[in-house]
């Protein structure tokens, strides 16, 4: 589990409703208390676009060279997630 879980730090991600990449993950986010994934850190490119959190409730799938997830409008800043927020 270790193993795989490290092979997704610095995938793509990518959005199926528009067919584009987001980022990369920057940093997987595990609920120490349960020992799941509950998100995933996501860097952007570009001058302005902080890293934003995808939820792995909005993940819909994760391939060999990439996630997917339904929209980018789904990644949120940090702070927006309490359980998250925490780590």
């Amino acid at each position: 589990m270790l193993s795989y879980l490290s092979k997704l730090n610095g995938i793509l991600v990518g959005a199926s409703d528009e067919g584009a990449l987001i980022g990369k993950v920057a940093r997987i986010l595990i609920d120490p208390e349960q020992a799941k994934i509950i998100g995933f850190l996501i860097s952007q490119k570009g001058a302005f676009n902080r890293s934003k959190v995808a939820s792995f409730l909005d993940i819909i799938d994760i391939e060999r060279g990439a996630i997917v997830m339904n929209s980018k409008d789904n990644l949120v800043p940090k702070h927006e997630i309490v359980r998250i927020a925490k780590i």
